[in-house]
């Protein structure tokens, strides 16, 4: 009997441990969520999102299309950017990869999506430049109606633009 109970004990401390610790990882995310609402939507300009790391505003692309629609001026911008759009659909799933830094999809627990092609290529004797290519797809939001602005570091939004 003296070892029935202490099995059920042990697995009472291991219930508490994980609750814990469950409720730690909420109480962190729910910070972690206030706090990024408290910063509000500072009205970050389409203008001031640089360029990705490694390209600068003279480097020649080819680009297949002219942006037509805004879901292709989104590619195009992402691709850009660096940055990708911060989407309400993504499955709980993959919001979680991204709130553990991709360690998930890393270690095989989780299939992440395959991006769509942009339709850029990054070369030395593009017809266009980095720079006037982006130019050309953030008039293209201004004419719809639309803003971009970042959203943290590795993502971007898209608001309605301000009259």
């Amino acid at each position: 009997m003296k070892t029935d109970a202490v099995e059920r004990s042990g697995g009472r401390r291991l219930y508490r441990a994980l609750l814990v610790c469950a409720m730690l990882l909420l109480g962190l995310a729910i910070v972690r969520h206030f706090r990024h609402a408290a910063q509000g939507n500072p009205g970050v300009s389409s203008a001031s999102i640089p360029l990705r790391t490694g390209l600068t505003p003279g480097q020649h692309v080819t680009i297949s299309s002219q942006p037509t629609n805004v879901a292709q001026a989104l590619l195009i911008y992402s691709d850009l950017t660096g940055r990708t759009l911060l989407t309400r659909t993504n499955r709980f799933s993959e919001r979680l990869d991204a709130w553990t830094g991709g360690r998930l999809s890393s270690w095989g627990f989780v299939r992440r999506p395959i991006p769509p092609d942009s339709g850029i290529t990054f070369h030395a004797d593009g017809l266009y430049t980095a720079a006037e290519i982006k130019k050309s797809v953030e008039q293209l939001f201004r004419t719809n109606g639309l803003a971009v602005i970042a959203d943290g570091q590795r993502h971007l939004r898209i608001i309605p633009a301000r009259q």
